[in-house]
């Protein structure tokens, strides 16, 4: 079997090799200066389009991305499985997760709605998971599990990218990897330790809360702020101005250059006319 994953590296480098440099749009290196990780902490805390994401994937990828551990255990002690049934677990979940894969990589724009039914989705397929009496009811709560779990962290990995100032976007992105993957040695020994104490259904319990969590938090602190906006601007439209009633001059309230942007997250960006 490692044979065969190594073999399958193959067609990455392939496509690597296929890169035609002269058609990347590379920006210019920054100069390594003394405070530049402190300065992606400032501008991380600063702006909550990155700042309500990147703490969900903390809370999700130390809680809940730990099915390295708990599959095995699953495998051995719930279904009294042997090698072949820990196969099926992984496999079901890979694909899945290649699913997701591919509808995340179809989506035109990545928003806080999709966020946030993402990390409920995860949440409720991993606590049906934790409950599926047979082995191929698992598999089916699994696949999903796979495929919800790939759309919320690729919908987070866009949103960092997208909301990052230019010249933050690689520490932004870097302090993402330490979440995601630097989370793996504390959340793997809580999960294992409470798959001890409690059996391997409560570990995907603690995945499902930890994700049902971050999603909720998300809609609160990003979803609710989006929606807000859109309301106003639905009001600003529906409702007659006093001051158009007295002057044809104030048509101009509405032109291009009164048109502001309003955006507390990608993809959801109203116009609106209004005083601001």
């Amino acid at each position: 079997m490692l044979l065969i994953n190594a073999i399958s590296f193959a067609a990455m480098l392939v496509a690597l090799a296929l890169i035609d440099p002269a058609g990347l749009h590379t920006s210019k290196p920054a100069r390594r200066e003394p405070g530049q990780l402190r300065s992606a902490f400032r501008h991380v805390a600063s702006t909550p389009a990155l700042r309500v994401p990147l703490a969900a994937m903390a809370l999700v990828g130390t809680l809940s991305f730990n099915f390295q551990v708990i599959l095995p255990l699953t495998a051995r002690f719930v279904f009294h499985g042997t090698a072949s049934t820990y196969a099926a677990l992984t496999t079901a979940m890979a694909v899945g997760a290649v699913g997701g894969a591919l509808a995340a990589g179809a989506r035109q724009r990545v928003d806080a709605r999709l966020l946030t039914g993402a990390a409920l989705a995860f949440g409720v397929f991993s606590f049906a998971a934790a409950v599926a009496p047979s082995l191929p009811l698992e598999l089916v709560a699994l696949a999903a599990t796979g495929a919800a779990s790939v759309t919320f962290a690729a919908g987070i990995n866009s949103t960092l990218q997208l909301e990052a100032a230019p010249a933050m976007r690689g520490r932004v992105m870097a302090l993402y990897s330490v979440v995601f993957l630097g989370s793996t040695p504390i959340g793997a020994p809580i999960a294992g330790w409470l798959a001890g104490a409690a059996g391997p259904r409560s570990a995907l319990v603690l995945a499902g809360v930890a994700a049902l969590v971050g999603g909720a938090g998300l809609w609160l602190a990003l979803g609710r702020r989006a929606a807000l906006p859109a309301l106003e601007g639905e009001d600003r439209r529906t409702s007659p101005s006093p001051s158009m009633s007295r002057s044809t001059s104030s048509t101009e309230l509405c032109t291009a250059n009164d048109a502001r942007e309003v955006a507390d997250t990608p993809s959801l960006r109203i116009s609106g006319c209004a005083q601001w």
